[in-house]
């Protein structure tokens, strides 16, 4: 499904494609990285936590 009604069949797969990648890459970060556990309030304290735990 998509709410762009001029794209075809393709162009909206490909979409489903790519964000189907970036959430199970967030999925699987969360689960094995522990990264949504994180309290800090400031972005660049919790993008140096990714880091690391990317690392």
């Amino acid at each position: 499904m998509s709410t762009d009604l001029n794209a075809g069949y393709l162009k909206t797969v490909e979409r489903y494609q790519v964000r189907w990648s970036i959430e199970n890459f967030k999925k699987k970060s969360k689960q094995y990285l522990k990264i949504g556990k994180s309290q800090a309030g400031d972005i660049g304290v919790q993008f140096a936590n990714i880091s690391i735990s990317m690392i």
